[in-house]
């Protein structure tokens, strides 16, 4: 009852090899029904664990035809054709361990025959040896059958130099209006683009132009512009472009990246200031939000906000009294409902002493894009003497009117 297949195989001695993950369930809790739930427990299926077998199926007879792969370069070459993709894997492989490059000339004829899977193994096994032409990738890709183009387009950036390079955008050009064929354009770009930018940038906008709704030419053209995101944006927006379907996609990803970054950055400082980025997570991220830039309808951003990296008084007097109605950040006005316009202050509050509060205003000044001076335990305390009768939050004016 535990038998759970989950690949078959053949082997070049005629057997066949089930992989089995042997375990009572494979499947999420989260979609289990009442009465699978009940069956695992009464019968404890959720054990053992790591105990995964490999059956190997014979006929009943005990006849089967063994193959032999053996090291002849010529026989390795008539294996290609077999009917057993193990066989033809590792003839392919044989061959270009053995670096047997003097069956070329009968891989070429494999490479021309009929049979598309044939073809690939011959195609591959010649990029193994080093020995595809640019020509051969060229014929190729005029091919009428997706399966041989699909392989020649992928068999591009082991070929392309810059010698070739270009003969090899026109027919990347001449692929564009097949759909399937776009999509694989599409991935290989960012392989070669180093061979000629302003070409690839061209076929890219084509790509681009001709299907502004795909999402895969939009994943794929952004997955060859690793480092190059920013770039790629301001030029989407230099153009006005910010609608396209890739905009959006890009925009997603850098904030991901953003995200990544910030949470190593976060981490780092949670060491260096572990009260105040305690303080952060259960106080301030809520209506703040983990990546500082604000939450709509609650709270204005902390990242490059001039009031976290500007006077530590400023922000002292914000933080231990809270701030009330609109707020100036960085030339923008925040106001209801765009933002909750009440903030509430922490310096009352008997969980948090003066040292969790500078931590956490120095927490503050250094993550994310903000870089400001650390604030020790005495700032707060300055401030808070200075205020001390005071019970109510701070607005924006009267921030502004005092030092």
């Amino acid at each position: 009852e535990r038998f759970r297949p989950v690949n078959l195989y053949t082997g070049t001695d005629g057997a066949m090899y089930v992989l089995d993950m042997y375990r009572g369930i494979i499947q999420h809790k989260t979609y289990l029904t009442p009465y699978l739930k009940n069956e695992i427990r009464m019968r404890n299926l959720t054990l053992p664990l790591n105990c995964g077998r490999i059956y190997r199926i014979v006929p009943a007879s005990g006849k089967r035809t063994e193959t032999a792969v053996g090291t002849d370069p010529q026989n390795l070459v008539k294996l290609l054709s077999s009917e057993n993709g193990t066989i033809r894997d590792l003839a392919q492989q044989t061959i270009i361990d053995l670096k047997a490059k003097e069956v070329a000339p009968s891989l070429r004829e494999l490479l021309g025959g009929s049979n598309a899977v044939v073809a690939t193994h011959a195609l591959w096994t010649l990029e193994g040896l080093n020995m595809v032409t640019t020509e051969e990738v060229l014929s190729l890709l005029k091919s009428g059958n997706r399966m041989i183009r699909a392989q020649a387009l992928a068999v591009i950036p082991s070929v392309i130099s810059a010698n070739n390079q270009s003969k090899i955008w026109p027919a990347l050009t001449q692929l564009q209006n097949d759909s399937a064929d776009a999509i694989k354009i599409a991935l290989l770009l960012g392989s070669v683009r180093r061979f000629n930018p302003s070409a690839v940038s061209e076929i890219s906008n084509n790509l681009l132009k001709t299907y502004p709704k795909s999402l895969f030419i939009a994943d794929a053209i952004i997955g060859g512009a690793e480092n190059r995101e920013d770039a790629l944006a301001t030029a989407f927006r230099t153009k006005g472009d910010t609608t396209a379907i890739i905009y959006k996609r890009l925009e997603k990803l850098r904030k991901d990246i953003a995200n990544k970054k910030n949470a190593t950055q976060i981490d780092a400082l949670t060491k260096m200031y572990p009260r105040g980025g305690k303080v952060f997570t259960t106080v301030c991220q809520t209506c703040h939000g983990s990546d500082g830039e604000g939450i709509q309808s609650l709270a204005p951003p902390l990242n490059k906000s001039n009031w976290v990296t500007g006077s530590p008084d400023q922000l002292s007097r914000i933080v231990l009294y809270g701030l009330t109605g609109p707020v100036d950040v960085n030339g923008k006005l925040y106001k209801a409902p765009e933002i909750n316009g009440d903030m509430p202050g922490i310096g009352s509050n008997d969980e948090f002493n003066d040292e969790d509060i500078a931590q956490l205003m120095s927490f503050l000044r250094s993550a994310w894009s903000n870089k400001a001076s650390k604030v020790s335990v005495a700032d707060v305390q300055k401030v808070r003497k200075e205020n001390k009768d005071r019970q109510k939050p701070f607005t924006m004016q009267e921030l502004n009117s005092t030092k």
